[in-house]
């Protein structure tokens, strides 16, 4: 140990705790207590200071990730899907949706995926006779209030039947479902 302090003419640290190394009275860490020379560049660390700002700020930045990508989780996934089969030709139309439900802070939705599945008529003499289909209407729902709903309709073909102001047609299901699956509704009503 020497009576003079030691300097340093870079930012020298430690190696095992990262401690600023200048000005110090000995060669000795005080916060680890681990020797150093100061004539010998392996016994301390002139980079340590920043590789170890640089950890932490990696471990600040994926806690931060890791902050957000929870906040923006979804609360669960919403399903809908609808059915319009044809009591005259047995035509079938169904479509799904899956809906994830955005955190409540978030003002916009997720956006869902739809899947249409069309199974045609029994025969091909019973699509002759059957000119307008006359649809009956199965809906199940999850409810962006909690909850699961179903009812059922009846319409023909061509035939004026609206939901939240769309048209029911075998084209407009998806939007149908959309409909069904907005956070306002809390319920299925014509």
């Amino acid at each position: 140990m020497s009576s003079q302090t030691l300097t340093f003419q870079n930012d020298a640290c430690c190696l095992t705790c990262g401690y600023l190394l200048r000005d110090l009275p000995t060669d000795t860490c005080p916060e680890c207590g681990r020797d150093f020379d100061p004539l010998d560049a392996a016994t301390f660390d002139i980079a340590g200071r920043s590789r170890k700002r640089r950890r932490v700020k990696q471990v600040f930045l994926l806690i931060g990730l890791g902050l957000l990508l929870y906040a923006l989780l979804p609360r669960g996934i919403m399903r809908a899907n609808i059915n319009l089969t044809c009591s005259v030709c047995g035509k079938m139309i169904a479509v799904k949706r899956w809906e994830a439900k955005a955190p409540r802070w978030i003002p916009v939705r997720y956006p869902g995926i739809n899947r249409t599945r069309t199974t045609p008529a029994r025969t091909a003499s019973s699509v002759a006779e059957c000119d307008k289909h006359s649809f009956k209407v199965a809906v199940r729902s999850d409810l962006p209030i909690g909850g699961r709903v179903a009812a059922s309709a009846s319409f023909v073909e061509g035939q004026n039947f609206t939901y939240n102001g769309v048209r029911v047609t075998p084209e407009t299901l998806p939007q149908v479902l959309r409909a069904l699956l907005a956070p306002g509704n809390n319920g299925i009503g014509p």
